[in-house]
């Protein structure tokens, strides 16, 4: 929206800019006194406006960094947890779940063993 003051003769007339579509279309808000208090009114309401949007790109800005922090954390802290299970015996399956690592072939020995002393 352009807002502009256009003389014609010896008059100075208020008018505002608007698209419409692809057409551009001037209305008049008045001459005088009135007209620049419309300005002026108008002129506040854009600075405001720009100032909303200055904000709002602010906010925006500080919890994508705020995200980006704790995004690094987490993956800190699952480094840390991975590391731990690790060293304790575990170990990661197929399916990512974490399961206690067996003593491979000497467990297996001594359960079947263990099974013929049942029998």
């Amino acid at each position: 929206m352009i807002m502009a003051y256009e003389k014609r003769g010896n008059s100075s007339y208020f008018y505002k800019k608007e698209r419409e579509g692809k057409r551009v279309v001037s209305k008049y808000y008045g001459k005088g006194e009135l007209s620049s208090v419309i300005a002026q009114l108008n002129e506040l309401d854009a600075a405001r406006n720009e100032y909303e949007r200055f904000e709002e790109q602010q906010r925006r800005e500080t919890a994508e960094k705020f995200e980006r922090e704790i995004a690094e954390i987490e993956n800190a802290f699952n480094e840390l947890i991975t590391a731990h299970l690790l060293i304790n015996g575990y170990h990661q399956t197929g399916s990512r779940e974490w399961r206690k690592k067996r003593n491979g072939r000497k467990q297996i020995d001594q359960t079947r063993s263990s099974r013929k002393n049942l029998k």
